[in-house]
């Protein structure tokens, strides 16, 4: 049973990645980066043209415009990558980043895309910025942008979070089962008992080759075992939070009625 948990703590711990949070992502272009878990890839949101988002409303008010990869032009705003756009006195558009500024970088395992400028504004010129957190959502296509504004207001940055199947990374070539994780199929031959015969025993011409030791399978065996073992550990797993998330609804629920019962 030694060699079985040997075999369970180095399958768990070589994918322990699949299950945990990324810690970095290359830069690849302004709109790709590749983590330990494979190339999250932004191009399929490029627009040619108007940005792929136009003027999301923020929670501050303004709104902001966002174009991954390729460079657009609104109002003031050329060749940028992130507008912001206000409606006070008259129209303003200043530039959040443009193609060339684009960032990566891990905050928390979250994935996050920056970009920054000195824009010219009534005060002069100073520095704004964008942080966009990436998140991962299959059933988002293209995708759904929302926009906290100006985080804190008057600091020019502003911060923005996509859902997107874009922001889901994708498997890397050659990323799967190691040689050492294989599983290889023996072939084991049969032999058939030949009669006994009484005499003097029968010599083995020199042209047949003797037979080779049978293949052992017990490592294979234990490598099957170590892998149910882990299965059974990771459902169980589940298993427990999706209690524990059902507890914390029902502590709410409880709490709520004795509240509305009180007044």
């Amino acid at each position: 049973m030694g060699k079985v948990y040997l075999i369970v703590f180095y399958i768990f711990s070589s994918c322990f990645h699949c299950f945990g949070e990324i810690t970095s992502c290359e830069k690849i272009s302004a709109c790709s980066c590749e983590s330990e878990d494979g190339i999250v890839d932004l191009s399929p949101l490029a627009h040619n043209g108007n940005p792929r988002f136009l003027d999301v409303q923020s929670e501050t008010g303004d709104k902001v415009s966002w174009n991954p990869c390729l460079p657009f032009t609104e109002g003031n705003c050329t060749d940028v990558a992130v507008c912001q756009f206000r409606h006070i006195a008259q129209k303003e558009y200043y530039s959040l980043g443009n193609q060339d500024s684009a960032a990566f970088s891990v905050v928390d395992g979250s994935l996050r895309l920056s970009y920054s400028a000195f824009t010219r504004g009534p005060t002069g010129v100073g520095f704004r910025s964008t942080s966009i957190t990436l998140i991962c959502d299959n059933s988002q296509n293209p995708g759904i942008l929302t926009s906290k504004g100006e985080v804190p207001v008057g600091s020019g940055h502003f911060e923005m979070t996509l859902r997107s199947f874009a922001a889901c990374a994708a498997i890397k070539p050659g990323l799967g089962a190691t040689d050492d994780t294989t599983i290889k199929i023996v072939s084991i031959q049969t032999i058939t008992p030949k009669p006994i015969t009484i005499g003097p025993p029968p010599t083995t011409p020199s042209n047949i080759v003797p037979m080779t030791p049978l293949a052992d399978i017990s490592g294979l065996q234990s490598l099957l075992v170590g892998q149910v073992v882990l299965l059974v550990f990771i459902m169980i797993l589940m298993l427990a939070i999706v209690l524990m998330y059902a507890y914390q609804l029902y502590l709410q629920r409880v709490v709520s009625r004795r509240s509305y019962e009180n007044l």
